[in-house]
């Protein structure tokens, strides 16, 4: 048993508990996936010092796990899919090796401070964790974190304020979360490529808390995702504001100092009009207006788009200088259920 080093004991649905690793010290590889009536692993596992890779993907009853973990070789961290386990183990000591770390599908209410020992962190999956309420200032100090997603986490509702600190940050993904306001450090990150955020609107009350649809309506128009600034993103290509009851004057007027942005989505939002300085956007090849009602007149279109969904805008009469003889033979383009733009384009 002293010269194992791999133990792969996926969809054994009849194992629920892991032995005592003490005896299997050499142990590099573990993989538990889809062990339906796991429902505890051994604390030994916690100190398996030549681990490289430990998943536990899909363990769905799993409950018990070490309360802490110092795996010195460890570069690959699956949890995904445990949807019982309530509690991440506190990092022990330096884990200069992890690269990967996935929490996602479980039910995990915070992470403990001490996730700052993951000093080469790259990637920290952490979607659809339903009862996420908060992540710890530490997660600032990751300064090798290129990938960071909590879409899904539908109680987490800010972003710690220093998140600007997180340098390597390429990709921040936080759609259909209740996520208030952006921190204005994000506008420090000057490496984010990818910054998704549709179906951000805030916290929304129960409508059973009002009496009357008015006032439903009301509180429902109030809501909005806030943003500051973001003009230092310079490397940003792809940005997803969809869905966030953005009103007029809710999207940044420096949207246009996005030098890279090649995706902007915005659809499903109430603002009437677009920041002038989006024709700016010299690599935009692809917008998105999909159910924006309330727009009219939106600015010319630049060159370089080659797809445009405007779906679903009734109140659409123009939109810059297109017509049936500019748009380009390379366009994709829909105008569906845009009345007014229809009837303006019989007209030309």
């Amino acid at each position: 048993m002293a010269k194992l080093k791999v133990i792969n004991l996926s969809h054994s649905h009849t194992l629920s508990r892991t032995p005592d690793f003490t005896v299997i010290r050499n142990l590099e590889t573990l993989i538990l996936e889809d062990c339906s009536s796991l429902v505890e692993v051994h604390p030994s596992v916690g100190v398996l010092k030549r681990l490289v890779v430990l998943s536990l993907k899909d363990c769905k009853n799993l409950k018990r796990f070490p309360n802490g973990i110092h795996l010195e070789s460890l570069e690959t961290y699956i949890l995904s899919g445990c949807l019982k386990l309530e509690k991440c183990p506190e990092i022990l000591g330096d884990m200069v090796c992890l690269s990967e770390l996935y929490l996602d599908r479980t039910s995990i209410k915070e992470l403990p401070s001490s996730i700052e020992h993951l000093a080469s962190l790259t990637l920290m999956d952490l979607s659809e964790c339903k009862y996420l309420t908060s992540l710890p200032r530490t997660i600032c100090r990751l300064s090798c974190l290129k990938t960071l997603c909590v879409s899904g986490c539908s109680k987490l509702e800010e972003l710690p304020e220093d998140l600007g600190n997180i340098k390597c940050l390429e990709e921040l993904r936080a759609n259909n979360t209740a996520i208030k306001q952006l921190p204005s450090s994000i506008n420090h990150l000057e490496g984010l490529k990818v910054l998704t955020l549709g179906g951000c609107k805030g916290t929304i009350i129960s409508q059973s808390f009002f009496s009357s649809w008015f006032l439903q309506r009301k509180w429902e128009d109030s809501v909005c995702l806030v943003l500051p600034s973001l003009a230092g993103l310079n490397s940003l290509t792809k940005l997803d504001l969809s869905d966030c009851n953005l009103s007029e004057g809710g999207i940044p007027s420096d949207l246009g100092s996005l030098s890279s942005l090649k995706v902007l989505n915005l659809s499903r939002n109430s603002f009437v009009s677009l920041p002038a300085t989006i024709s700016h956007l010299s690599q935009l090849v692809s917008l998105k207006l999909v159910g924006c009602k309330r727009p009219e007149a939106l600015p010319e279109l630049l060159s370089s788009i080659i797809i445009l969904l405007a779906d679903d805008c009734p109140s659409l009469i123009s939109f810059g200088d297109l017509s049936t003889n500019n748009i380009s033979l390379d366009m994709v383009s829909t105008f569906s259920n845009c009345f007014k733009w229809s009837e303006n384009v019989v007209d030309m």
